[in-house]
C-alpha cells in the first residue's frame, strides 16, 4: 500500500477525510439485505443484474435456492432453479448459464448445467455427466465448460468440453491426471484457450495443473505449478493465475503468478500470498482479488485486496472468513464466500464494497497525522487546524476492537503497549461516516 512518509510520521491529506490520489479513498462496506444464508461460489452479471450462485437455499425467510440475482435493495429467488449446488455463472448469447452439480432445473433433467432464458430454465444439449461443472468462459464465440466429468452430450470428454449452441464437443482428450482430476477456471487469451486446475495431463502431453488448448492442440506451459490453479485473470495484457500454488518448476510462485511468454513467474515481482487466492477481476484499471490469504506481497489484506499495477492495498478490514468469488461493476466491488463479516459489519456470505469520498468539501485542506508509525505501542493523532471531532477506532487482524477514541478535536493518542507486536487497522470516522482507513505496525 502507497503511504505518505516524512520523516517517521504518515500525513494523510483529507477533503473531508478522504485519502490522498495514492492511497485509498474512504472506503465503505455494505450489507446486502439478509444476504444468502450458506456459501456463496460465485458473482456474475446477468442483463446488468448481479446474480450469485452457491450452496444456499434462502435469503433471510425468502427462499432463493442455489441462484439469486440482486434488484439493487434484496435478494430475489429464480422460478424452479437447480436442485443442487451451483458452481458458476456466465452471461451466454443472452441467456445465463449455471453450472455446478445438480440434476434438474426448471421442472426438467439438467444434469449439471442448465440455462435461463429470461423466462424459465432448460437443459444444455443433454447436459454433463459427471462430478461436477466447476468453470464456464467463452472461446472463439463457443461456450467452455470445465469440470471433473467424462461426457457432455453424448460426447465423452475429459472435464473440458465446447458447446456450439446445437452440440458439445471434447477438446481433443481433454485433461486428466488422477481421481479428483478437474478443470476449475477458464480464460480466453489472446488466440489461445487457458484451463487452470487439478491434472497433470493435458491431451497427449504432461501439464501441471494449467494448459494452453490452440484450436487444435494442448500444449504445457512451461513447468505449470506444483497445485492447484483456481483462478485466471487478463489485467492490462498480462495473463495472470491465481490458486493454492507455491512454485512453478523451482521458481518460487505463491499462489499468484504471471505469464511471461515462457515462464510462470511472480506476478509484479511480488512476495505472494500466504493462502490460496480463488478468484480475480478487473476493473477501472484495476485488479481485485480474493481468497483466504492475510498477507499478499507483505500488506496486511483479509482475504481481498485491490492492486493498481504497482501495490496492493487493503479493502478496509477486509473479510473474516474466505471469499470465493469478486465482481465488479458500476462502481461497486460485490464480494461472496463463506464469511459473516466485512470490515466490522455483520454480513452473510455476500457484501458489497464502494470507495467514495464523504461530505466532500465540508472540511477543506484538513490534514490527518499518525506518528510514528511503525510505532513501541504509542501514537499520535492530529488534525491539524480542523475542529470538527472524529473517531479513530483500531482492529486487530481478527477484526477485534483493540482501542477506540471518540470526539478528538485536534489532537489524539492511541496506546497498543498492551497489545502484541503486529499490523493493526484504523478507521476514521467523521459524523459517523466511515472517510479512511490504514494500517498500524506495532513493533
Amino acid at each position: 500500500m502507497k503511504k505518505h512518509i516524512t520523516g517517521f510520521f504518515c500525513a494523510l491529506s483529507f477533503s473531508a477525510f478522504t485519502f490522498l490520489p495514492a492511497t485509498l479513498p474512504a472506503q465503505v462496506w455494505s450489507a446486502m439485505n439478509s444476504g444468502l444464508d450458506s456459501t456463496v461460489n460465485h458473482l456474475a452479471f446477468y442483463h446488468g443484474q448481479l446474480v450469485a450462485g452457491g450452496v444456499f437455499e434462502n435469503s433471510g425467510s425468502t427462499p432463493a435456492a442455489h441462484v439469486a440475482w440482486w434488484d439493487g435493495a434484496a435478494w430475489q429467488s429464480f422460478p424452479q432453479s437447480p436442485d443442487g449446488v451451483v458452481n458458476t455463472l456466465l452471461e451466454y448469447n443472452g441467456e445465463l448459464y449455471a453450472g455446478g452439480s445438480f440434476s434438474n432445473a426448471g421442472g426438467r433433467t439438467c444434469l449439471n448445467i442448465a440455462r435461463w432464458n429470461g423466462t424459465a430454465w432448460d437443459s444444455v444439449g443433454g447436459g454433463i455427466t459427471g462430478t461436477a461443472v466447476f468453470s464456464l468462459g467463452v472461446y472463439n464465440g463457443h461456450l467452455i465448460a470445465g469440470g471433473h466429468f467424462t461426457m457432455a452430450g453424448n460426447t465423452p470428454a475429459s472435464d473440458i468440453a465446447e458447446w456450439d449452441g446445437s452440440s458439445w464437443t471434447a477438446l481433443g482428450s481433454g485433461v486428466s491426471g488422477g481421481t479428483t482430476d478437474g478443470v476449475d477456471a477458464l480464460l480466453w487469451y489472446g488466440t489461445d484457450l487457458i484451463a487452470g486446475g487439478h491434472f497433470t495431463q493435458a491431451g497427449t502431453v504432461a501439464a501441471h495443473n494449467i494448459a494452453l488448448w490452440d484450436g487444435n492442440a494442448w500444449s504445457a506451459m512451461n513447468a505449470g505449478f506444483n497445485t492447484d490453479v483456481q483462478c485466471l485473470c487478463n489485467f492490462n495484457g498480462q495473463l495472470l493465475a491465481g490458486g493454492t500454488f507455491t512454485s512453478s518448476g523451482l521458481t518460487p510462485v505463491k499462489r499468484l503468478g504471471k505469464w511471461n511468454g515462457n515462464a510462470w513467474v511472480a506476478a509484479a515481482g511480488s512476495q505472494g500470498a500466504d493462502n490460496a487466492v480463488t478468484s480475480m477481476t478487473t476493473y477501472g484499471g484495476k485488479l481485485f482479488l480474493c481468497g483466504n490469504f492475510s498477507i499478499i506481497d507483505m500488506v496486511a489484506a483479509s482475504r481481498i485486496v485491490m492492486y493498481d499495477g504497482s501495490n496492493f492495498m487493503p479493502m478496509g478490514l477486509g473479510l473474516n472468513a474466505q471469499g470465493f468469488s469478486v465482481a465488479a461493476d458500476d462502481g461497486i466491488v460485490y464480494a461472496g464466500g463463506n464469511f459473516t463479516q466485512a470490515n466490522t459489519l455483520t454480513v452473510a456470505h455476500v457484501a458489497k464494497w464502494s470507495a467514495v469520498g464523504v461530505g466532500i468539501g465540508e472540511f477543506p485542506g484538513a490534514v490527518f497525522t499518525l506518528f510514528p508509525n511503525p510505532s513501541d505501542g504509542i501514537c499520535f493523532v492530529s488534525a491539524g487546524e480542523n475542529e470538527t471531532p472524529f473517531d479513530i477506532t483500531v482492529y486487530n487482524m481478527s477484526g477485534e476492537i483493540v482501542e477506540s477514541i471518540s470526539d478528538i478535536s485536534r489532537e489524539g493518542t492511541i496506546d497498543l503497549t498492551a497489545q502484541p507486536a503486529g499490523i493493526y487497522f484504523y478507521r476514521v470516522t467523521v459524523r459517523g461516516k466511515e472517510s479512511g482507513t490504514g494500517r498500524i505496525i506495532r513493533q
